[in-house]
């Protein structure tokens, strides 16, 4: 279980609201995280853009569908990808997810 500290913050001032975990907090990736993110662009970089969110339109040459999601597409300021993927816990797979969906993506 990974401990995460719950911040309010205010201008350059932060404090400690709770401190808990993801999940015992009720926190789910696509319903609370990534909709953070969405809204929140800012977390990402200066100037990123949001793309898409959820995107699986992935084909192979042959046309098949692929079935993996990719959490959260964006663009930076000088039009480079950002592929983000959300993870509430210590998911070892994040690294090859992310290395997955930079492939595809190119």
């Amino acid at each position: 279980m990974t401990d995460i500290n719950i911040l309010a913050v205010d201008g350059p001032a932060a404090k400690p609201l709770t401190s808990g975990s993801f999940a015992a907090s009720g926190f789910l990736e696509t319903t609370h995280l990534e909709q953070w993110v969405v809204e929140n662009p800012v977390v990402l970089g200066e100037g990123v853009m949001i793309v898409a969110r959820q995107y699986s339109k992935w084909s192979s040459s042959e046309g098949d569908l692929g079935r993996e999601r990719l959490d959260v597409l964006a663009l930076d300021k000088s039009g480079q990808l950002v592929v983000v993927e959300l993870k509430r816990g210590n998911d070892a797979r994040i690294h090859l997810q992310a290395i997955t969906y930079a492939a595809l993506v190119a």
